[in-house]
């Protein structure tokens, strides 16, 4: 991810992120198993390789007005490249944000931990999340597990529903993207009701 200045939004000066490789699978209710058995994707072969790395940790990276970032996304039929600026510092929902801009909409991260805390679209909220939803737990390092249910609301389509996952750093691996090689955390992300797999980043 390009940098303005010193550093970026990721402690990485490439212009992909890892994003790209997020896969999902379905989920249905059941009770929860431990993340030992629960459901896995199967692995995409020659795109990642398990690294050793115990004791390694990643901080919180530093967020400033003016930092940005660059990378590529691929869907089932659509691809892009999205780039991604920290624009100011605000205030949503009475917590402290920093503000980036993406495309045409606003997205608001707390500025203690970079939670996902809302979003703003053509001028009007259209996603709020009560408490934020916090994607990364810093430091990562391997074995760390988070997570806590969420009302997510929308506020434009009048709806809202509750959302409770589980996340969990599994083991360092070495990913290949357009960018290049690099070594990096695989977190997993679980449904907390039914214990199934619906994640890996």
């Amino acid at each position: 991810m390009r940098r303005q200045k010193g550093k970026g939004l990721f402690p990485s000066k490439y212009g992909y992120s890892a994003w790209a490789s997020l896969k999902f699978v379905a989920a249905g209710p059941r009770q929860i198993p431990s993340t030992q058995v629960a459901k896995k994707v199967e692995q995409q072969p020659g795109t990642a390789k398990p690294v050793s790395g115990p004791g390694v940790k990643a901080e919180k990276p530093e967020w400033k007005i003016g930092y940005w970032r660059e990378y590529r996304w691929k869907r089932p039929g659509r691809s892009g490249i999205y780039t991604e600026k920290v624009i100011r510092e605000d205030i949503f929902d009475g917590v402290p944000s920093y503000v980036t801009k993406k495309g045409r909409r606003q997205y608001f991260y707390t500025k203690d931990v970079l939670s996902d805390i809302g979003r703003i679209s053509r001028g009007k909220v259209d996603v709020k999340r009560t408490p934020p939803r916090q994607l990364l737990s810093w430091p990562l390092e391997v074995g760390k597990e988070w997570g806590k249910p969420y009302l997510l609301e929308r506020p434009t389509r009048e709806t809202s529903n509750t959302v409770d996952k589980r996340l969990v750093v599994a083991k360092v691996e070495e990913v290949k993207v357009p960018a290049g090689t690099f070594k990096t955390f695989k977190i997993e992300r679980y449904n907390s009701y039914s214990g199934d797999l619906t994640g890996e980043w």
